[in-house]
């Protein structure tokens, strides 16, 4: 918004927001300067656009048992398709890949707590955060009932 008012036109930048469920969304942010009658900048209107990226799960959609139901991510058997296929193909081609492995400590206490639900609620959230970090060419699959595993392709 202030490269819009401090130039007079319209900016544009890409970023992330907080949906409401508590994930984040990669969006295209608008900002467009706003005059008053006289011409003068009286401030400026932003506009968020949310950026379309298919998820890991639905480049393997087509494949029945490979979208876990609970999170829309990758399921285990997908994720060791995924991972043993990023290994041969990588490290063939001499590409430089990561494997990241993320843990939510205290699930079980937090399913007996506050229930089954709000357990697959809280594991969604997870999933879909770490997913709207991650590059187009990364993957991320369900790797245990509290684990999930990223690959990142071309390690930066």
């Amino acid at each position: 918004m202030a490269r819009a008012i401090k130039t007079s036109r319209p900016a544009e930048t890409s970023g992330l927001v907080h949906h409401k469920a508590g994930y984040e969304v990669p969006v295209r942010i608008r900002a467009v300067p706003v005059h008053n009658q006289h011409g003068s900048i009286i401030g400026a209107v932003e506009l968020f656009d949310a950026i379309e990226q298919p998820s890991s799960a639905e480049s393997e959609a087509r494949l029945p048992g490979c979208v876990d139901e609970v999170t829309g991510v990758a399921t285990r058997f997908a994720t060791q398709s995924h991972l043993h296929e990023s290994h041969h193909n990588l490290s063939e081609a001499g590409v430089r890949f990561g494997v990241l492995l993320f843990r939510v400590e205290g699930l079980d206490r937090f399913r007996s707590g506050f229930g089954p639900e709000a357990a697959n609620g809280l594991l969604r959230v997870v999933a879909r955060t770490i997913e709207g970090t991650l590059w187009r060419t990364d993957f991320i699959g369900r790797w245990a009932d509290n684990q999930f595993l990223v690959v990142l392709n071309g390690c930066r």
